[in-house]
């Protein structure tokens, strides 16, 4: 099954924490090709401990479930195949808890789990499915593993597992993806703005763009803008997390974030984390010059 053909070339990246509802529609109103969710549980959605908001005016979204099951994943995956465009199968986070797990980038050391997980979903799927990676010994091969079993994606981040989220993305290796499968290939890691996104399809052929961290401070960068007015963002932002009822802590986090960068910000933060309700944030961010 094909992959989405997608009206831009810039995708939001799963984030857990910040890819909530409401930021993935403010995100889509900018332009976005598709947003994924924050990584889910696929444990925890077949046991009936995560919920899931999902909205029409998001579409095309991709959800992102992390396990290392492969009739798990199929089960959590069915529950949510009917209401979204792609699964996505994480296989590139190195937080320490998720890899002592053995999920996340850890799966990356077990190509017969890969093929296990990626066939089973393929096959009892209705919708594509894409699988995200981090730069790894053999990841050219696990590329292939991923096409011969059905993937219709792969994303392809440029870090390794010990690097996390520090130090340069190395974009040759995801043009090394790209050289040898056939099917799409996004890149992720290091597109700081829109000059960035381009430079790294130029280089690396990839088909998409993903964005993550900068697309938290400038969501206006799916629009091709390469700066925004922070608080009238972060008002936009609030306004779609109060008709979609976001938890307060994943609020907390964007304000803190719309606020790096601004004059006085370590002050306003500091403000932010004492705040302990949705009115005393709206009103600190509506005194804001």
């Amino acid at each position: 099954m094909k992959f989405p053909q997608l009206k831009s070339k810039l995708i939001l990246a799963p984030m857990v924490g910040y890819s909530d509802v409401a930021f993935r529609v403010l995100c889509r109103r900018f332009g976005a090709g598709m947003c994924f969710t924050e990584m889910i549980s696929a444990n925890a959605v077949v046991n009936g401990g995560v919920e899931v908001q999902l909205v029409n005016e998001e579409k095309p979204v991709g959800l992102q479930l992390f396990g290392k099951n492969a009739g798990v994943m199929l089960e959590a995956g069915k529950k949510f195949e009917k209401k979204v465009n792609v699964i996505d199968v994480n296989m590139g986070c190195p937080r320490v808890d998720i890899m002592q797990g053995g999920y996340g980038a850890a799966l990356l050391r077990n190509k017969k789990e890969i093929k296990n997980i990626i066939s089973a979903l393929v096959d009892g799927l209705n919708i594509p499915v894409s699988v995200k990676v981090r730069k790894c010994r053999g990841v050219v091969e696990i590329a292939k593993i991923i096409e011969r079993c059905g993937g219709s994606a792969i994303i392809v981040h440029g870090r390794t597992v010990k690097q996390g989220y520090s130090g340069k993305s190395d974009w040759k290796v995801i043009k090394e993806v790209g050289d040898n499968v056939d099917i799409v290939v996004i890149g992720n890691g290091d597109v700081n703005n829109t000059e960035d996104a381009e430079k790294m399809m130029k280089e690396t052929g990839c088909d998409y763009v993903m964005i993550g961290r900068t697309a938290l401070k400038n969501p206006r960068i799916f629009a091709g803008k390469n700066n925004c007015d922070s608080k009238e963002i972060f008002l936009d932002y609030l306004e779609l997390a109060k008709k979609f009822g976001v938890n307060f802590n994943n609020i907390r986090n964007h304000a803190i974030l719309f606020t790096k960068g601004m004059r006085g910000g370590a002050r306003i933060r500091e403000r932010i984390n004492k705040c302990r309700e949705l009115d005393g944030l709206e009103g600190l961010f509506n005194k804001l010059g």
